[in-house]
Order: structure tokens, then sequence, then C-alpha cells
């Protein structure tokens, strides 16, 4: 069962996007309306990886390791030119998340 908050990474893209709620998912056309691409992946914070659809959210079946979700977050602060991004570091995905969803405000 997918846990929010969530983000969602873009193939071939750095950036990455926070999402907090189930409800912001539902409520923003821009998340849940898109045209996703078939390696686009919505990442939970117990780093379960999902399929993006219109509406849907598919289980892959994969759990994303911490060190790639490591790797992503400081490509993603890297992109945002954030000071000293290679140091992100964290105890778990759920704090990355948290991270990325600072971030944004």
């Amino acid at each position: 069962m997918l846990t929010w908050p969530a983000m969602i990474k873009y193939w071939q893209q750095d950036e990455l996007i926070y999402i907090s709620s189930h409800e912001q998912w539902l409520g923003d056309p821009d998340l849940h309306g898109a045209i996703y691409h078939p390696l686009d992946v919505l990442i939970d914070s117990h780093g379960l990886t999902y399929h993006l659809g219109e509406q849907l959210l598919r289980a892959t079946g994969q759990q994303m390791a911490l060190k790639v979700a490591i790797n992503l977050t400081q490509a993603h602060f890297s992109l945002l030119g954030t000071c000293c991004a290679a140091k992100v570091s964290a105890q778990d995905i759920a704090q990355l998340i948290e991270f990325v969803g600072a971030s944004e405000t």
C-alpha cells in the first residue's frame, strides 16, 4: 500500500516532484491527469515504486535502495543549485522525500 508523502522521478530528468498526500495527487490534474513516460515512477515513503497513469498508480513490486534514492536527491538538489548537494544523506527514504518537499517552499 502506498505511503504518503511521495515523490515523482521523471525518466532521464533530475527534477523530483514532491506530493504530500493522496488528496494532493487527486486534486491536481497536472499530477494525476498527466501523460507519463513508461519509465517515470512515483516513490513512496517506504521506497516502494509505482508506475504512473491517469489517476492510477500501479505497484512495480520493487523497492528503491536508499543509496539510489540518495543519489536521485543529490542530483535534484544539484539541479536546483543547492550548495553542498553532494553531502545530502538520510536515514531513510521518507526523510529524503521530506527534504525534497521542504525545498519547494
